[in-house]
């Protein structure tokens, strides 16, 4: 023995061996702390299966390997790629496995909306969606612009590689109201019915030239012309509850709507073909001379017509915080319109082809002339946001699927609302003619809870584990817990397994099932859905109405009602409180049994505390640390001596 303490001494103090125990301590350190160090990704090493997606413009992206998501930061947002199996080498390229999709979204900070442009070309939205991706040693270009909300100026003028070229003109813009009045009905309160007035027209129009948008607070507008060409496009924008009822006069040009632009507000085909997007219809004004100035004059007044359109917004996005069509902590998803048009009536759901239906990216444009028109749905993003134009009286059905833990308190309010039986989370509304109606709601954060109707228990308290989120998805969940009569066999059973697994007396049957609940608006009124397993165990705590005769306890479990059963240790016994706290990860009839046993006390009922475990590599780790330090010590003091 003691020569191989002195070999390992001398061998300690050679320069090898030094490196070996250091080497050793520092293996060590790395297998228990190993998961804090990261490596640097790099590339996959069989790049020609992979497609390129070049983010333009990015200050940072992140460095990853085989991920799902990848996010890279600009100056107002960030651009995130998810998919499967990603890479990214930190630079500005995403490696997308050939064949798979990858969905980009860009998302502003603060008050900044993101726009996504792919090859130069924009996209419709702030996420797009590339599918089936080929193998390329060419990147797909991906450019990520994100402009200030409300901002009057045409964003097209600004994003890079657009489809709008840079502007090349200049001109100044002058606007005034036509001369004259228009009548209108208003209701008279001292007549106490509708009386004909004669109203001002006004000067508050919208226009662009070639596609670029004049700003009303600037005198004038820069857009491109082409200098081949000696004439551009008008385009006016107005409200459909507003409209142009005569001439436009663009520097002392008289244009007829009706045979210049093919204008025909009697016509609901015309509203609903020009409808683009929320309130809005637009008409161009082609073949005006091209000029340094622009002088327009139009009678533009409110509609004093029949109101046959509604519009419908919603949205869940975060961003919005403080306005009225904002819901938080929760999925929106559009399910269905219900009209009638000249007594026929239509539904429309996401993705149905009514009409025609046009697919861009993640979003579903639908144009009918029976009426229905909407711009898109957002898919696969943890929010949902679009709107609808369609025939007043519609009936909209939007689906509101909170995070787990959160309930939906309330819906809109009011008349507009509208219970249905359908399908779980939905909820219906009516939007009337002339209406701008928003989908609202409230959603709140709500604990689990126990509803004992029980002779033998007073309360309960239920936690889930780890993936509740995952098994429960959606809601929060409520652990009934009832008295149970059983037949005369079930007792049988139960009273065998509690003698086979040490003699137990049995001393209350219990009925325990879970259920995941879903608030139709308040809590008084919900769907249900019950749940018998779940995927970790969780742990119930019941306060019983009386103590339990003996000082060792257990649970008897029937699973799922069957011919199985299961022996659950109880985790802890109060017996000043009377409450029992077990896990469990299924639900159905449970029984509480209980024996007397001897204790090194008094024979009062004692909780065995779970200890720390000590893993073995903590174990070899400590061993090894301190033999090592054991040995640079023994060297030190015999070097001393």
């Amino acid at each position: 023995m003691g020569v191989k303490l002195m070999k390992l001494k001398k061998f300690s103090r050679t320069v090898t061996g030094r490196l070996v125990l250091f080497g050793a301590v520092l293996a060590l350190v790395a297998a228990n702390f190993g998961p804090i160090l990261k490596v640097r990704a790099q590339a996959p090493e069989n790049s020609g299966d992979y497609a390129l997606v070049q983010f333009n413009g990015v200050s940072g992206l992140e460095n990853k390997s085989n991920a799902t998501s990848i996010v890279g930061t600009y100056e107002h947002g960030t651009l995130t790629a998810t998919g499967n199996g990603l890479y990214s080498d930190g630079n500005d390229t995403i490696y997308v496995p050939a064949g798979n999709n990858v969905t980009l979204d860009a998302n502003g900070i603060e008050n900044y909306n993101g726009q996504i442009w792919i090859g130069g070309q924009q996209t419709n939205g702030s996420t797009y969606t590339l599918e089936n991706l080929a193998s390329s040693t060419q990147p797909i270009i991906v450019d990520a612009t994100f402009e200030e909300e409300n901002n009057n100026n045409n964003n097209n003028n600004e994003q890079p590689n657009g489809n709008l070229p840079a502007p090349n003109k200049s001109a100044t813009v002058t606007v005034s109201a036509g001369e004259g009045t228009y009548p209108f009905n208003q209701y008279d309160p001292t007549q106490d019915q509708m009386v004909a007035v004669d109203r001002a027209y006004d000067d508050e129009i919208d226009f662009s030239i070639n596609g670029y948008m004049w700003d009303p607070t600037s005198p004038t507008i820069d857009y491109y012309a082409d200098e081949n060409e000696d004439t551009v496009v008008f385009t006016f924008e107005t409200l459909w509850i507003n409209r142009y009822y005569e001439d436009i006069v663009i520097n002392g040009h008289t244009y007829n709507l009706a045979n210049d632009c093919g204008v025909n507000f009697d016509d609901r085909t015309w509203w609903l073909t020009h409808n683009n997007g929320s309130q809005l219809i637009s008409f161009d004004i082609p073949n005006v001379p091209k000029s340094d100035s622009y002088n327009i004059v139009a009678k533009h007044g409110e509609n004093n017509g029949e109101r046959f359109l509604a519009t419908f917004l919603w949205t869940g996005d975060p961003d919005q915080a403080g306005g009225h069509d904002y819901i938080g902590n929760s999925k929106l998803e559009f399910v269905k319109a219900v009209y009638t048009v000249a007594d026929q009536e239509y539904t429309v759901t996401e993705g149905d082809a009514e009409g025609n239906t046009q697919r861009e990216g993640e979003f579903d444009v639908f144009h009918s002339a029976d009426g229905f028109l909407t711009y898109g749905v957002k898919a696969d993003v943890e929010f949902d946001d679009g709107g609808l134009t369609l025939p007043g009286e519609a009936e909209v059905t939007m689906r509101v699927v909170p995070e787990y833990g959160y309930q939906v308190t309330s819906v809109n309010g009011g008349e507009n609302f509208v219970t249905t039986d359908e399908g779980v989370s939905e909820f219906t509304l009516v939007v009337h003619n002339g209406e701008a109606g928003y989908f609202q709601a409230t959603v709140e954060q709500v604990d689990n809870t126990v509803t004992p109707v029980s002779e033998k228990v007073k309360a309960g308290e239920i936690t889930l584990g780890e993936n509740a989120a995952t098994d429960i998805a959606s809601g929060t969940v409520v652990l009934s817990v009832e008295d149970v009569e059983l037949s005369s066999d079930k007792i049988t059973n139960f009273e065998a397994q509690a003698t086979e697994a040490g003699d137990y007396t049995i001393s209350s049957y219990l009925d325990i099932n879970l259920s995941k609940v879903l608030y139709r608006g308040t809590a008084d009124n919900v769907w249900d859905e019950q749940i018998h397993h779940l995927t970790d165990k969780a742990l119930i705590s019941l306060q019983l109405e009386e103590g339990v005769d003996g000082n060792n306890i257990v649970i008897v479990h029937n699973i799922d009602d069957g011919d199985e059963f299961e022996i659950i240790p109880i985790e802890s016994y109060d017996p000043e409180t009377n409450i029992i706290t077990f896990y469990t990860d299924s639900f159905s009839n449970f029984a509480i049994a209980s024996k007397t046993v001897d204790t090194p006390d008094t024979g009062a009922f004692t909780q065995i505390e779970p200890g720390a475990a000590i893993s073995m590599y903590g174990m070899m780790a400590m061993f090894v640390l301190i033999a090592t330090m054991a040995i640079l010590c023994y060297n030190r003091r015999h070097d001393s001596e």
